[in-house]
């Protein structure tokens, strides 16, 4: 009988009495003079013309019945109860979507403190995606829909809860978002000029235990697990001890990021080029920095140390006259072409020779 949970609502008995006598009524009619001898007119044919709306919301409104009382009285006589579930779920979701970036701030900005202190973040690390914030069971069967209000401070109660206690004297840190795109980047930049310092390391230290130091996006990953890119942009030296407590940086290295502390030379060693040319610290063609002087073809520094070892390995025409001077360029007026001068070695004496234009 699809008029007894609209009756219950009004009285539990008579619902009941109605559900055991359904087969007497053999018309609408009969079943109207029924009730109308029991609850009056006015309320019976109001049940009547709710057998024609098949909407249990605008049903229960008509009857201005909360949700929460109807169900309480469907359960009492053993009736199926309305379970709003999945229209909360969506609801909340999509409260959820337009304030996750305030309620992950609150989350970051609480624990500011924690991570200063150098403890673990793990317990930030399962708040800051809300995925234990849901909505509260008891509301399926109570409530038609959640109001933004009812979720804010059901979400304020949550973090009140699972937060730790704020600090009087913690500072205000940069936004979240921007926070973790600087760390990012970071990152990118440093990781891979880390590597090339632990190789050039290692292969000093052959005897210490290797490390592999992985893409810089797998080091981001594994920073973002430990909640470490949300508070503020890692320094080298941060970063250096983070990668030695995973393993990335080799045991008996020294924790810098400078060439004086690890023991390597104070500049780069040449790096190929894209044609394989070697170049000297980056320089496009391989010139040498600073004066120079051309020795088999090649540019080689006036400053080099050839000049400083035995005149034995000196070019031929180099060790009656000694170091060849660098070459100069002498600048032209407008107009005219530059003249090259080239130092020429005499015995006793450098002569320079102007080479015609």
């Amino acid at each position: 009988m699809r008029l007894v949970p609209f009756l219950a609502c009004l009285d539990l008995d008579l619902a009941e009495e109605l559900r055991q006598r359904a087969e007497d009524f053999s018309d609408r009619a009969a079943l109207l003079d029924w009730l109308t001898g029991r609850i009056g007119s006015p309320d019976a044919e109001l049940l009547m013309r709710l057998l024609e709306d098949d909407d249990r919301e605008r049903q229960l409104s008509a009857l201005s019945v909360p949700l929460a009382d109807a169900n309480r009285a469907w359960r009492e006589l053993g009736l199926p109860e309305i379970d709003n579930k999945d229209r909360h779920e969506r609801q909340f979701a999509t409260w959820l979507q337009r304030n996750r970036p305030t309620l992950a701030a609150r989350i970051r900005d609480a624990y500011a403190d924690v991570h200063r202190s150098g403890r673990s973040l793990s317990g930030y690390v399962k708040l800051r995606d809300l995925s234990p914030l849901v909505p509260d069971p008891a509301w399926h069967t109570t409530r038609w829909n959640l109001a933004d209000e009812l979720l804010q401070a059901h979400a304020d109660a949550w973090l009140a809860r699972r937060l730790p206690a704020p600090s009087s004297t913690s500072r205000p840190l940069r936004p979240l978002a921007e926070v973790r795109e600087a760390s990012n980047m970071a990152v990118h930049k440093q990781v891979p000029r880390l590597r090339r310092l632990i190789e050039e390391w290692q292969r000093l230290h052959s005897a210490s235990r290797s490390a592999v130091l992985p893409p810089a996006q797998g080091v981001l990953r594994e920073l973002d697990d430990d909640g470490l890119l949300d508070f503020e942009v890692l320094s080298a030296k941060a970063l250096i001890a983070w990668l030695r407590t995973r393993g990335y940086w080799p045991e008996d290295m020294p924790l810098s990021d400078r060439r004086a502390d690890l023991g390597l030379t104070a500049t780069r060693s040449s790096e190929p080029t894209g044609d394989g040319k070697v170049t000297g610290r980056g320089r496009p063609g391989g010139s040498a920095p600073g004066p120079h002087v051309m020795l088999n073809g090649k540019p080689v520094s006036a400053r080099s140390t050839i000049w400083r070892l035995s005149p034995a390995i000196w070019p031929p025409t180099c060790r009656s006259s000694g170091p060849p001077r660098p070459r100069l360029l002498r600048r032209s007026r407008p107009g005219f072409r530059s003249h090259a001068v080239r130092p020429r070695p005499v015995r006793g004496r450098t002569a320079v020779r102007t080479r015609p234009p």
